[in-house]
């Protein structure tokens, strides 16, 4: 009988010397691919848990914003100079801009300008000033009449009179102003320039939409809002109305108030679901969220909307009018699960489909508090419960 040797220079006798080596290196070689595997599952489709969220409800929407909103006209037919950023918040009486005649800016440069400006700002100074001791004087007066003789009414006298004596020497200082102007500019200067100062305080926008002169009435007529006859105004930027019956351009408008009003005309198949007086919500434009609060309803023949306050008074509200805006009318906080973990019979009710520490099934009675197409709030679950998304039906 013949006896076969394993020769240690051999092939075979090459793997019988590395046969526990490669074992091991198999072993190992499997036992990190299980765990790459793992990991890869894990973080790339981990297991979704009861977790606290937020479910919306939205809709896009025909939107027209009203303001209020003062347009400002020159008084003089001319050159008209911008003195403040339109978007900027201004105050009562600030300039806003400047207005000098053709044949008089020929005949004055920039310096001119500045001066005629430095001039304008301290007259103007002096009559709100004036105006203040006009008041003091009526209301002194007032006191005078019900004074009898005696000391009283010495004092008042005497008050009143140095109240007579500043107005007197801020209108001797208002004529050598006007004087000025008159010997380093021209003689009839007043008559030929003019600062346009606010007449309110609010945010000034140098251009006008069509939509200035619109109120709250124009919502019974649904065509009037939405069919697009809110066009920008012919390239003079001039609107028409019975307080200018002139030609003069307006330089603009402020938007005055602390809320904008924003209508939203609202489609058939939501009406049910109108909001409840003060809940707040949210308009999605150009990618930003504005907050909102419902303010109430109003409706013609054939179209409700909703009324909602802004304010925010941002930038990419007050330049809209007419626009199709993302309005998240409904939110709800609570336990949120995808739609996919519920399971609803008439039998059982609303059951929430759960994994145990075995990787087995098991349904949870639950309450839907509210829901969308894709998410639900739900009660009578806490968070962090791992969830069964496979094969459940609604």
């Amino acid at each position: 009988m013949k006896k076969y040797v394993i020769r240690p220079n051999s092939i075979a006798g090459y793997v019988t010397r590395l046969g526990p080596k490669l074992l091991w290196a198999l072993l190992i070689l499997i036992l990190s691919f299980q765990v790459f595997s793992f990991a890869v599952g894990y973080f790339l489709n981990p297991p979704q848990v009861t977790e606290w969220g937020e479910v919306e409800h939205g809709q896009w929407m025909n939107t027209y914003v009203f303001r209020d909103e003062i347009v400002v006209y020159p008084g003089l037919s001319g050159d008209t100079r911008l003195l403040t950023e339109t978007g900027s918040r201004v105050r009562m009486g600030e300039p806003l801009a400047e207005t000098i005649t053709p044949t008089f800016a020929e005949q004055v440069d920039e310096e001119g300008r500045k001066t005629l400006r430095v001039i304008d700002r301290r007259l103007y100074a002096i009559e709100k000033e004036c105006a203040q001791l006009d008041k003091d004087i009526d209301y002194h007066n007032g006191q005078l009449s019900k004074l009898g003789p005696g000391v009283a009414r010495d004092a008042v006298c005497k008050t009143l009179e140095q109240i007579k004596e500043k107005k007197q020497k801020l209108i001797s200082a208002k004529e050598e102003m006007i004087q000025e102007g008159r010997m380093k500019i021209a003689p009839q200067w007043q008559e030929h320039y003019q600062v346009i100062r606010a007449e309110a305080p609010g945010i000034f926008l140098a251009q006008l939409d069509g939509g200035e002169f619109t109120g709250l009435e124009a919502l019974q007529d649904d065509e009037k809002l939405f069919s697009g006859k809110f066009q920008r105004l012919e390239a003079d930027g001039f609107v028409k109305t019975p307080d200018n019956p002139g030609t003069d351009k307006p330089i603009g408008k402020i938007i005055t108030g602390a809320k904008l009003t924003l209508v939203f005309q609202v489609p058939k198949e939501i009406e049910p679901l109108t909001p409840e007086t003060g809940k707040s919500a949210r308009v999605i434009l150009e990618n930003k969220e504005f907050p909102l609060t419902f303010m109430g309803t109003s409706f013609n023949q054939s179209t409700l909307f909703w009324l909602y306050e802004d304010e925010t008074f941002s930038p990419e509200l007050l330049k809209k009018r007419v626009f199709k805006g993302y309005l998240i009318y409904k939110s709800t906080s609570g336990i949120r699960v995808p739609l996919s973990a519920l399971s609803y019979t008439e039998k059982d009710g609303w059951r929430l489909m759960t994994v145990t520490g075995r990787k087995e099934k098991a349904s949870v009675p639950v309450t839907v508090v509210d829901q969308n197409k894709d998410w639900a709030i739900i009660e009578g679950v806490t968070e962090g419960i791992p969830l069964s998304t496979r094969g459940v039906g609604l």
